[in-house]
């Protein structure tokens, strides 16, 4: 074959992959839209940077996610009772970082996993020495939780009355260390970076139980009332980002376990 051939083929291939990347970029800005997203104030997850902008390890994963899509993302930050109501009562809506549980997994369209969560009940080793070793020995205590989420659910499932539901989940440290309710359920990670943000000791708080079946994956998901071509447009891009290591590399760069 010669040097003047093998040219020619090269050429011809080089201007078929461009053609087809430009020809691939069109179709797929043709589909661009603007989505409306909705999230709360979760450290470090979702959090609001010294100017007033939204960061955090989820919101830098959307953003990672909309840049390969095309699409422009319209976040609005809401108490998290309301951004579960929103996205409930909404179409064509995203949400993050939502807990994928049981209950929820056939009402909403899922994208994929931003983080796994191992959820505790935390004290203060001012009140408890120990672990408690049913769930049942702490129903006579008080809880303070947030509104509409994972740990409110399981609770009032199970029939635990002295719940103390707020709109804010910083709130639930202040009753806590003020001593206003026993306990609070939360992540290890989470509520260390809150306790410090909020000038608490994390060392007078203890470990009290563990509770397996709250362990979630944190995600990403659109209400049922989406268009399947959205969903499986971001689908496809979320896993390009855990294909290509972006969304390890951001669990690292936040210090999250794994």
């Amino acid at each position: 074959m010669s040097r003047r051939f093998t040219a020619a083929i090269f050429e011809h291939n080089t201007v078929v992959t461009i053609c087809f990347f430009i020809v691939s970029i069109c179709t797929f800005s043709a589909k661009a839209i603007e989505i409306k997203v909705v999230t709360e104030y979760l450290k470090p997850y979702q959090i609001k940077k010294d100017d007033n902008t939204l960061g955090g390890f989820s919101t830098e994963v959307i953003h990672a996610l909309f840049e390969l899509t095309g699409d422009k993302p319209n976040i609005k930050v809401m108490p998290w009772a309301r951004t579960y109501h929103t996205v409930m009562n909404s179409q064509n809506m995203m949400v993050y970082s939502l807990a994928r549980t049981k209950l929820r997994e056939p009402l909403f369209k899922w994208v994929g996993k931003l983080h796994r969560e191992q959820l505790y009940v935390w004290g203060l080793k001012s009140k408890f020495s120990r672990p408690f070793t049913t769930l049942d020995e702490l129903k006579p205590f008080s809880f303070a939780t947030s509104r509409g989420s994972n740990p409110e659910q399981y609770l009032t499932r199970h029939d635990f009355t002295k719940l103390y539901r707020l709109g804010n989940v910083e709130r639930n440290i202040q009753m806590l260390f003020s001593e206003r309710v026993d306990f609070i359920i939360s992540a290890e990670f989470p509520v260390k970076l809150r306790c410090k943000k909020m000038k608490f000791d994390c060392a007078n708080l203890i470990k009290l139980f563990d509770i397996p079946e709250l362990n979630s994956d944190l995600s990403v998901a659109f209400n049922l009332d989406t268009d399947p071509a959205i969903v499986e447009r971001f689908q496809h891009a979320f896993i390009k980002l855990e294909k290509t290591g972006v969304v390890t590399a951001l669990r690292k760069k936040w210090s999250l376990p794994y």
